[in-house]
């Protein structure tokens, strides 16, 4: 969130946050700019997020921090 807290994503039209899933296991998380947590710097808008990577079992395999970017910087 915009204080640097961890939450798992749920949908949610009041921020614009929405996640859907696809086969084989494939997730797809969505972000409207005027969302809850998305940022607005130096003209761009940015969300920070931690991407997860399970195995079938529930276990984490893989955490990535990325930072999404929007316009995509030169």
């Amino acid at each position: 969130d915009e204080f640097g807290n961890q939450f798992e994503v749920n949908n949610c039209s009041a921020c614009y946050h929405w996640v859907t899933t696809k086969p084989p296991g494939q997730a797809v998380f969505s972000a409207g700019y005027k969302g809850c947590h998305v940022l607005e710097k130096d003209g761009r808008s940015r969300l920070r997020v931690i991407i997860e990577a399970m195995l079938p079992n529930g276990r984490v395999e893989a955490t990535r921090d990325v930072t999404l970017i929007c316009p995509k910087p030169g």
